[in-house]
């Protein structure tokens, strides 16, 4: 990160002050008793002015969607509204990244779902957004996808690339998208049937081309 090597012992209150950090459990980061003050935890302890803390925990609570939870004690929230509620307390940090350590793991698909839009959301914002997952659909929205085994890098490009060694991600015991295995399925039936595929809305749209040409013919 910037430049600064993370091994490194002196840089490490830089790279902290660039870099946050959602961990797999909420509760293990959640330290208030209300939603506010727990956002404006970090805030307070590098001493931040009243007044501008206050904007940026209104600000990251509104990034989250959780403005109206802001004096709700966290633990009659859900597991994704904690989530949302840790996210927006390292956004009000102001890093310039945020590493997602595994966020979505104990989540329903509901939670999952509201995590991602809000990682989605931040990263239209023109924050880096790093996550480590074992779940390859998330993976697939990435820009770029890392695979890393005993600590080294054995993969490493976009998605579309990524996904087409199916064997060797199977060996690693991780598996491809069920859009893309499908994808691939239907090309080794029909040659013209592209295999680079990876979301949804790819599929039907090569479906209805695919489809669109067969009646031609």
């Amino acid at each position: 990160m910037q430049g600064l090597n993370t091994k490194v012992e002196g840089n490490k209150r830089n790279i902290r002050k660039a870099v946050g950090m959602v961990f797999q459990h909420p509760d293990n980061q959640i330290v208030a008793t209300i939603v506010e003050e727990d956002v404006a935890f970090g805030l307070e302890n590098i001493g931040v002015p009243r007044e501008e803390m206050k904007t940026r925990v209104d600000e990251a609570l509104a990034v989250v969607k959780m403005s109206e939870f802001r004096k709700r004690p966290p633990h009659h929230l859900s597991g994704g509204q904690k989530q949302r509620i840790a996210i927006a307390g390292v956004l009000a940090m102001q890093p310039e990244c945020i590493v997602f350590d595994e966020s979505t793991s104990m989540l329903d698909s509901f939670g999952r779902k509201e995590v991602l839009q809000v990682m989605e959301k931040m990263n239209r914002m023109g924050m880096t957004i790093i996550t480590v997952t074992h779940r390859m659909s998330e993976a697939a929205e990435a820009d770029r996808i890392i695979v890393v085994e005993d600590g080294r890098i054995v993969m490493d490009g976009p998605p579309i690339e990524i996904f087409k060694h199916k064997q060797e991600l199977e060996e690693l015991q991780l598996d491809v998208p069920a859009i893309s295995q499908m994808a691939g399925n239907i090309h080794q039936q029909f040659n013209d049937f592209s295999d680079e595929i990876i979301h949804e809305d790819e599929l039907i749209s090569e479906v209805n081309k695919f489809e669109g040409a067969k009646e031609v013919i």
